[in-house]
């Protein structure tokens, strides 16, 4: 059984059954759970896993140490990281590979994609903030809360219209690590003061195009959480006996259980749409459709699911609230890049 549901081609379906095998050979959910008691956000062996296996560079150029493909398979490893609770800074690398892929020229591709494709390197992308580049080509500006920033050595900021690149740890750059309510990944505060960068590293016009990359990415990530509270939820239900029942028969968990199923069907179907575009230019309308319905279907699964599992869904020890402190921060990054509702009313 394809446990995919982004996965819709033979090659993809292979992609996925290779990374919830690895995942799982990894220990991915096991991790999760051990950051909840000060465990690491960014497992060693976890992300040399996802390096060696080439997951960060599926949508970067070969050349440039990718393979080649586009956001449709990178979406797929994203569906199964979600599913998952993959630990890490993989979402905020690869999107920020992504960016500077599609929009660098050619000097910065050589300088930056190989060591974030092969893991050396990790990378952050600020799609909200203040940043701005001065006439004399300085940086200055801040963004509240960027994924993975603590532990980033490339920063990918959006300032206006454009995209500027900034060195992690150059001088009058700040990252200040926050308290976060998933503590699988690292969340962070980035002010940057006068720090100058060069012409090549400020990508003119990119940032609409950036934002359409950090939707994509995390809506795919949305759908594997979505359909793995589902999954839990719906095989807990065959099981679970009330009153000489199992519960799944009783027409109230039954609709409770389809409600989660449409929203999840919808949000793939979205997201795929999103990842499969020709161009991202073209994808615009789409992620801000999938990022829309994503918000919405992440939280109300993984709500449900912790409803459906009774009195067992509110413990530590069960999984469920791992995945609603998944669901609540990825919902709540995802409108960093503004509310998605208004753009496709804008769009119209």
């Amino acid at each position: 059984m394809n446990k995919s549901a982004l996965a819709i081609t033979e090659e993809h379906t292979d992609l996925a059954e290779s990374v919830f095998g690895q995942l799982g050979r990894v220990g991915s959910r096991a991790a999760a759970r051990a950051a909840l008691d000060g465990g690491p956000s960014h497992p060693e062996q976890i992300w040399s896993a996802a390096a060696d296996l080439g997951w960060v560079g599926l949508a970067v150029a070969e050349e440039y140490g990718g393979s080649g493909f586009g956001l449709p398979e990178l979406a797929v490893v994203l569906e199964a990281q979600g599913h998952e609770l993959c630990p890490g800074p993989f979402l905020p690398t690869a999107a920020a590979a992504v960016v500077i892929d599609r929009a660098g020229a050619d000097s910065v591709r050589g300088q930056l994609l190989p060591g974030l494709t092969d893991g050396s390197k990790v990378g952050a992308l600020a799609v909200s903030g203040t940043f701005a580049v001065g006439a004399d080509g300085s940086v200055t500006g801040e963004s509240p809360a960027v994924l993975g920033a603590p532990d980033a050595d490339v920063l990918v900021l959006v300032a206006g219209a454009d995209v500027v690149i900034v060195d992690a740890a150059a001088d009058g750059v700040t990252v200040t690590p926050l308290e976060s309510m998933d503590p699988t990944r690292s969340l962070g505060s980035v002010a940057v003061r006068g720090v100058a960068v060069a012409d090549d590293r400020v990508l003119c016009g990119a940032a609409r195009n950036a934002c359409t990359v950090f939707r994509t990415l995390t809506a795919a990530e949305a759908v594997g959480v979505s359909w793995a509270c589902l999954e839990m939820a719906v095989e807990y239900a065959k099981v679970r006996e009330q009153f000489g029942r199992t519960i799944g028969t009783f027409q109230a968990v039954k609709h409770h259980a389809a409600n989660m199923l449409v929203n999840a069907e919808a949000t793939t179907a979205a997201t795929w749409d999103a990842a499969r575009a020709e161009d991202l230019d073209s994808a615009w309308f789409a992620a801000a459709v999938a990022a829309l319905l994503a918000i919405r279907t992440q939280i109300f699964n993984a709500q449900n699911n912790i409803q459906l599992h009774g009195g067992i869904g509110f413990t530590w020890e069960h999984d469920a609230h791992l995945y609603l402190r998944r669901a609540r921060v990825l919902a709540a990054l995802m409108t960093e890049a503004g509310d998605p509702a208004l753009d496709i009313v804008e769009a119209q």
